[in-house]
């Protein structure tokens, strides 16, 4: 693939990640089947906790205050604003609202996310947790 293809794609996720935030299909459409896999487990997996993330924060924002792009790949890092107002976890919605920064690299082939991977995954999920005040 050629960076401008690459920026291609990285512009369908930025769409997908706000403009078109209400619709998973966007974000979906986005992957390959090994790049839903390795990310949820499966397509269908991917999707449903697409749209479980559009019904718990429906006013997500995300900044994407730096971008690299290469050949095949793309790397990211992203201020993340949201209230939960849905539920989320198997909890109800707790109302407060979130606000943190994340990073992630994505591999790309044949026009599609083949893999991707957040960096401090388990260090985010804890702030998100502790700002949505569960524990």
């Amino acid at each position: 693939m050629t960076i401008a293809q690459t920026q291609q794609i990285f512009e369908a996720f930025r769409i997908a990640s706000n403009e078109r935030w209400s619709d998973p299909e966007a974000m979906v459409a986005l992957y390959s089947d090994a790049g839903a896999a390795a990310a949820y487990g499966s397509r269908d997996a991917m999707r449903h906790a697409e749209t479980a993330w559009r019904i718990a924060f429906p006013d997500w924002r995300r900044d994407f205050t730096r971008v690299v792009i290469g050949e095949d790949s793309f790397a990211v890092v992203s201020r993340i604003r949201a209230t939960n107002t849905g539920p989320f976890g198997g909890r109800p919605a707790t109302n407060r609202e979130v606000d943190f920064e994340g990073a992630a690299f994505f591999r790309v082939s044949n026009g599609l996310i083949d893999e991707s991977v957040v960096v401090g995954q388990e260090a985010l999920a804890a702030t998100l947790n502790d700002q949505l005040g569960l524990k």
